[in-house]
């Protein structure tokens, strides 16, 4: 179990480049009364969208570390991604070594543990049967560029209240999601996602943030869940976003490895 978690974080931080923006406009369902409420959390959901961050290419480095009943394990390493080719390459060093390739294509994963001198190749879906939750590629863009989860979204529950200068965007209930967002500017800083992930609760924060053109993605997230058997911090760093020198998500299965499954 201690390694599959390690994988699993490895995979989101792996996602956490892909740029597709939802061209989704939220409207009221004819079900729904048209409340100011109402109208205002609609308002604030496609101001939001509006203010998505995007990207041809991206190219980072990145630092995980997570606490589960096991321990502490961490790692380090970069991140590419390539829109045109809808791919996200992910290399992971622990303590120095190059330990694992992970490419995500066409909603396929590809694994090279070279230490083991293994690969795995295996439909991102395989993840659900493992963790119980449906890794996608839309819902983790959308947690890991500080984005609501559309795919969580409910429209005929979508309420917006305030708070002491913070704005609580109420999206849906079940699973009870709801996002955070200072008045003073448009950026989701916390989501909460409750009754999801086999009943533990997780919380989503964004302590800090990366600025480009006008638009902002987190430089750190901040993962947790309610029974305090896992947690988990992402760091990214040094971006280049849409360099003129490109990015490189090409990776090859040595001749000499031999497949394996989860």
């Amino acid at each position: 179990m201690k390694n599959r978690l390690f994988l699993l974080i490895l995979v989101i931080i792996s996602l956490a480049a892909v740029s597709c923006k939802h061209t989704n406009q939220v409207t009221i369902s004819p079900e729904v009364p048209p409340t100011t409420k109402t109208n205002s959390a609609v308002e604030m959901f496609n101001s939001l969208l509006d203010n998505e961050f995007t990207c041809n290419t991206l190219k980072c480095k990145f630092s995980a570390a997570f606490t589960s009943i096991n321990g502490i394990q961490g790692a380090k390493g970069t991140l590419q991604y390539d829109s045109e080719r809808q791919s996200i390459l992910l290399n992971a060093t622990v303590f120095g070594i190059n330990v694992l390739s992970v490419l995500v294509y066409n909603d396929s994963l590809l694994i090279i543990n070279k230490l083991s001198k293994t690969y795995i190749n295996e439909p991102l879906d395989v993840l659900y049967s493992l963790y119980g939750i449906r890794i996608n590629e839309p819902t983790v863009e959308d947690l890991l560029f500080g984005r609501v989860l559309y795919d969580y979204c409910n429209k005929r529950h979508m309420t917006l209240s305030l708070d002491n200068n913070m704005y609580n965007l109420h999206l849906g209930n079940y699973p009870d999601y709801n996002v955070f967002i200072p008045k003073q500017n448009l950026r989701i800083i916390k989501s909460e996602l409750n009754a999801v992930f086999k009943g533990k609760d997780v919380l989503i924060s964004y302590p800090a943030i990366y600025t480009d053109n006008g638009k902002s993605l987190p430089s750190q997230i901040d993962f947790s869940f309610n029974d305090d058997e896992f947690s988990c911090t992402v760091n990214l760093s040094q971006f280049e976003i849409d360099s003129e020198r490109g990015v490189n998500v090409n990776v090859k299965i040595p001749s000499n490895y031999e497949k394996a499954r989860f």
